[in-house]
């Protein structure tokens, strides 16, 4: 199980039946990570977190960052060598569009899903630059 909201995200084995914790808990990612996804592909593990503020409009920060690791337990770093540990690392996946056009606030990705072409989709919250509501 992997969680964490703005104070680290962590990982511990949980029993058999999903029911408690079992395992040592391990810190993966410092505080400026949220809504932690994990995914393996080939043979890394990628930790995706949201970082940044998610509820000011169009002024909104949240954005999407990730980091990788051979290891389950780590260290994920990102694509310049930065520790997720580290307050200011993370590769940006996602993040608002400049200007006064787009979206703002995208993150909290949910899900990432792979379509029959072998290419890959990353479901995430958003909100229009222009809406007012």
């Amino acid at each position: 199980m992997i969680w964490g909201s703005f104070h680290g995200l962590y990982l511990t084995q949980l029993s058999a039946d999903g029911t408690k914790a079992i395992g040592d808990i391990i810190k993966l990612a410092g505080n400026h990570l949220e809504a932690a996804y994990l995914v393996k592909k080939g043979e890394y593990f990628y930790l995706f977190g949201s970082s940044g503020t998610c509820c000011e409009g169009a002024n909104s920060t949240y954005r999407v960052l990730v980091g990788r690791s051979k290891n389950i337990e780590g260290p994920y770093v990102d694509q310049e060598g930065g520790n997720l540990l580290n307050e200011s690392s993370g590769t940006f996946v996602v993040r608002s569009n400049l200007g006064d056009n787009g979206f703002a606030g995208p993150g909290h990705n949910a899900e990432i899903i792979s379509d029959s072409n072998g290419n890959d989709w990353l479901l995430y919250h958003g909100m229009d630059k222009k809406s007012r509501n």
